[in-house]
């Protein structure tokens, strides 16, 4: 078997930020207002459905760019949930109840999310597995070379256990994940219950200079505020394959 290629420390002309924190700024209140960014400012990446394995990506001609692979920064990332009414039907209704950190949650029932039991799994009449009507979403946010804002690639909860592996795994080489160009790409897989889904992956292909390293985490500390805002909005969840 050979030996995986180890990304190496190098500067990356197409993640060398154009503007300081201090102009970025500047531009998001002009753009956006003193209230910085919400929840419907940034692009999402349409998750696919089915045995797909490309996403929808927002361009700047409107036009949806469709890919099985994204590469950029991850420059946060937060688990988030929300809980519509039985079995989410897609419409943009607003969720009853959700949670921008994953552990808190403001509407119905509210409260503590590890003791709600609308995020456990439960069993029907018949004893199958019924899914929970809350549905817990990674969402990881991803500048990709040469733009200002990250996008966000919402990971659903069957995909949230590779992405935190691959975090780890960037924990175990001490290297913070802002300091990594990170490859995410889809492969068709199965689930346990023999369901077709789309697989997301996690590889590092490169390793930021110290200096760049040191600008992006400036970059995260700027952002970060604003994101931790954001909350699921409708279209984020789609059906899970259990």
């Amino acid at each position: 078997m050979s030996k995986a290629i180890e990304p190496v420390s190098q500067s990356l002309k197409e993640y060398e930020m154009s503007v300081t924190p201090e102009k970025l700024s500047e531009i998001i209140v002009a753009n956006v207002g003193e209230q910085g960014i919400n929840v419907g400012h940034l692009d999402r990446i349409v998750n696919p459905s089915g045995k797909s394995t490309k996403w929808e990506i927002p361009t700047l001609d409107g036009e949806a760019e469709t890919t099985g692979e994204i590469e950029g920064i991850i420059v946060f990332h937060k688990l988030s949930r929300a809980r519509w009414d039985g079995e989410y039907k897609g419409g943009g209704e607003a969720p009853l109840c959700s949670s921008k950190n994953g552990f808190s949650g403001v509407g119905v029932p509210g409260g503590d999310c590890q003791q709600c039991p609308y995020g456990k799994f439960t069993e029907d009449d018949k004893g199958e597995s019924v899914k929970p009507e809350c549905r817990l979403v990674k969402q990881v946010f991803i500048r990709r070379p040469d733009e200002l804002l990250p996008v966000v690639l919402n990971v659903t909860a069957v995909n949230i256990g590779s992405a935190d592996k691959y975090l780890f795994r960037l924990l175990n080489k001490g290297k913070a994940y802002n300091s990594v160009v990170t490859k995410v790409h889809l492969t068709s897989d199965k689930s346990a219950s023999g369901f077709d889904y789309a697989k997301t992956n996690f590889a590092a292909t490169a390793f930021l200079s110290a200096e760049q390293a040191a600008q992006m985490q400036e970059y995260t500390e700027l952002i970060k505020p604003m994101l931790l805002e954001i909350e699921l909005a409708a279209g984020d969840v789609e059906e899970e394959p259990f």
